[in-house]
């Protein structure tokens, strides 16, 4: 009798076990089912990782803080993209040196940094202070009394409206310096100056094609070429200058 009863203690043992496990995985179920069907519970979404910041672009080291070897670089740079300015002015026509310039106004001004330096460095001169020097002086010299001639001993005057004013055009001005220069005694020379280049940096110069400007037939009594006829219509500057200057035949061309 002991015996049976320990048999059937071992045999209900596992029986009980069994069970047990049984109603814990059916349990486990339920609660898996209830979860995916009401969405009460959710797996936490990992946080994507926060990009780095882009590197900033390295600035360009200030010219003081460049070897002797690096300033002569950037300085052959630097005369290098003006002879390559000046070479298109010269084999393109003003209208596409026009649109270059207005596409990309910093090139004017990199092309006469780069012609002020060339002057600055290999010129003997500038003529464009010559042309300063000659309006000083012949502006200073006053018109004889109607009916008398002009005394070659006193010099020659600038040509003059009966009102006295001389109206200078200059075509093709770059940085204005003539502008510059005579605009202070404009009022007591009796000068009108009129300045026209491809861009207008300075409120001085006029934007415009000097092929076609902005000015009646015979305003000018100056029109002043000072290393400007560059272009392949060069021709039609001076024809348009012709236009310009006054037709009496005492409109001078200064080239």
């Amino acid at each position: 009798t002991a015996d049976t009863d320990a048999d059937q203690a071992e045999d209900k043992a596992p029986k009980k076990k069994q069970r047990r496990n049984r109603k814990n995985k059916d349990n486990k179920n339920t609660a898996e089912d209830k979860i995916e069907a009401d969405g009460a519970t959710t797996t936490p979404a990992k946080e994507a990782p926060t990009p780095a910041p882009a590197p900033a672009a390295p600035a360009l080291p200030p010219t003081s803080n460049l070897t002797p070897l690096q300033q002569a670089m950037r300085q052959k740079l630097i005369s290098s993209r003006f002879r390559h300015l000046n070479e298109t002015l010269y084999t393109t026509p003003s209208a596409k040196a026009l649109e270059m310039f207005s596409t990309n106004p910093e090139l004017f001004d990199e092309y006469h940094a780069g012609f002020a330096r060339q002057v600055k460095e290999s010129w003997p001169s500038n003529p464009v202070d010559d042309y300063i020097k000659t309006i000083r002086t012949r502006g200073a010299i006053p018109l004889p009394r109607r009916g008398n001639p002009i005394n070659p001993a006193k010099g020659y005057p600038l040509p003059r409206r009966p009102t006295g004013l001389c109206t200078i055009a200059d075509l093709g001005c770059g940085d204005a310096q003539l502008a510059r220069a005579l605009t202070p005694s404009a009022k007591k020379l009796k000068l009108k100056l009129n300045s026209y280049d491809l861009a207008a940096p300075d409120p001085l110069i006029t934007k415009a094609d000097i092929s076609n400007l902005p000015l009646e037939d015979g305003a000018a009594d100056v029109a002043i070429f000072c290393l400007s006829l560059m272009g392949t219509n060069w021709v039609s500057f001076v024809e348009e200058a012709w236009r310009i200057l006054r037709g009496d035949g005492k409109g001078e061309c200064w080239v």
